[in-house]
């Protein structure tokens, strides 16, 4: 059971970090404002 449980909070962490650094610089180089309208 330790062992799902680390790869839950795993998941959620890196899922909530990649948004606000991805967003400001690589978010909006690689991903125009068409990710706005649906994000992930």
């Amino acid at each position: 059971m330790r062992r799902q449980r680390i790869p839950f909070p795993d998941l959620r962490i890196r899922r909530l970090d990649p948004p606000p650094t991805t967003r400001p610089s690589a978010g909006t180089r690689t991903r125009p404002p068409s990710v706005r309208e649906h994000p992930p």
